[in-house]
């Protein structure tokens, strides 16, 4: 118990208490849950370069490993993404260089006039630096008159097509993806768009926050929901947005012997978060003092906030 002076002489316990008495005696609603998810579409074997010119040669039918032959693919998939635009009436918006941060406001304005419960609001288009095959014609070590055609990884600015959607029971998120080989993407979902979603069908009340919820009628129905964001729900929820949206490997060849292309899914960045809400804000920011008084080494205690 730790003590501090009065100005009468004497000595009182300090009301400070300890992060865990705080935490187990003064919450009243508690949520741990997955919040922003991630994740990497990756096509295994376009992520070599072995692998780039196995696809070249034997599913492209090229004799000679060119990352051109893949043009057609890219060809393809745009025609196919300005297709998708107009059968659902949306304009492809090109995000500029001071746009490149706000994407997710530009998003929500278009969400906003968005009347269905599930479909694709908006489709975006925005230039970044991408690892892609290059290759080129490099003179041999032991007969500079002779060349060899070498297959590099080199970075170059790819156009990346961003694909908004509202899903009916995971809320808002988007899947991107790049219109050169490898043709990789990214799917980014919250977890907690999830339990807000699975909560109003169950007709579940509860306070929604703009990343969270407040408050719940059934905390313990809201914990369960957050616990039930698995791995397979989420490969689900992917695989279904693949399948509507247009991606590249639509436009590839399909199998041939044993060599067939699918996405693969890995996880990029993944965020959880605890939500508690105190029962008195006085125990709320004692919480925080007591938290930076314990890991003081962490930083600076004017470096530290409450939101």
């Amino acid at each position: 118990m730790l003590y501090s002076k009065i100005t009468t002489g004497g000595t009182r316990p300090n009301l400070m208490r300890s992060v865990k008495d705080l935490q187990e005696k003064h919450i009243d609603f508690e949520l741990k849950c997955h919040d922003r998810l991630y994740l990497n579409l990756f096509v295994s074997i376009l992520s070599s370069l072995g692998g780039i010119v196995t696809v070249i040669r034997y599913l492209l039918d090229y004799a000679v490993p060119l990352p051109s032959a893949f043009r057609e693919v890219r060809d393809l998939f745009i025609c196919a993404v300005h297709h998708f635009a107009e059968e659902n009436g949306l304009k492809i918006h090109e995000f500029s260089k001071k746009e490149q941060n706000s994407k997710e406001q530009i998003a929500r304005e278009h969400l906003e006039r968005f009347p269905w419960k599930e479909g694709v609001f908006l489709i975006g288009k925005a230039q970044e630096k991408v690892k892609v095959p290059q290759g080129g014609w490099v003179p041999r070590k032991n007969n500079p008159d002779k060349k060899w055609f070498q297959l590099r990884w080199g970075y170059v600015m790819v156009n990346q097509y961003y694909f908004y959607f509202r899903d009916e029971d995971w809320g808002v998120g988007f899947i991107k993806f790049s219109s050169y080989a490898p043709f990789c993407g990214r799917f980014y979902i919250n977890g907690h768009e999830y339990v807000k979603r699975q909560l109003e069908k169950k007709g579940i009340c509860f306070e929604a926050l703009d990343n969270g919820i407040g408050k719940c009628e059934d905390p313990k129905a809201a914990q369960r929901i957050a616990d039930g964001i698995t791995a397979k729900k989420l490969e689900k929820l992917i695989r279904k947005w693949i399948r509507i949206v247009p991606n590249p490997l639509d436009f590839m060849p399909g199998r041939r012997g044993n060599l067939s292309l699918k996405y693969e899914i890995s996880m990029l960045q993944t965020e959880i978060a605890r939500t508690q809400l105190w029962k008195r804000a006085a125990d709320g920011l004692q919480f925080f003092e007591q938290v930076i008084r314990e890991n003081i080494d962490l930083g600076r205690p004017e470096k530290v906030g409450v939101i």
